[in-house]
């Protein structure tokens, strides 16, 4: 009985994590279609390599037009806390900075001219298939 409740409260904890409702993903047309966990992670810093073994590249909407709260909730992690986080990786060697964007649609061809990059974007607003496809990105929405 006990080995049930522990396994299933593993398995809520690995699955318990807020929906990403609202937040939309710009990647190269190659790359593997993340899950909302994986974009989780890799806005955590906790998954820092695509499937590939290539180092990801992490570009996020200016954090100052993103709420805080909405921030928090969607990633499980303060604002502060993400911005601290990534400086230690940075610093330690592990990784880059994630860098923030002012203009999504400027942002576009930066993107894709930067390998196994990935764009975090809160706002809303629709970038036209055309303008993607012709840059080789595309947007998965959560």
């Amino acid at each position: 009985m006990f080995r049930v409740l522990a396994v299933s409260i593993m398995l809520f904890s690995l699955t318990a994590y807020p929906s990403l409702g609202g937040v939309r993903v710009i990647i190269a047309q190659d790359k593997d279609q993340p899950s909302e966990l994986d974009v989780v992670n890799i806005v955590n810093g906790t998954m820092l390599k695509w499937g590939d073994g290539s180092n990801i590249n992490l570009y996020i909407e200016d954090l100052n037009k993103i709420d805080a709260d909405s921030f928090s909730f969607k990633f499980n992690i303060a604002k502060d806390k993400f911005i601290n986080d990534w400086r230690i990786k940075f610093f330690s060697g592990k990784a880059s900075l994630p860098k923030q964007v002012k203009n999504i649609e400027d942002s576009l061809s930066l993107i894709s001219e930067v390998n196994n990059s990935i764009l975090i974007v809160f706002s809303k607003g629709d970038i036209p298939k055309e303008v993607l496809s012709k840059k080789g990105l595309r947007e998965v929405r959560f």
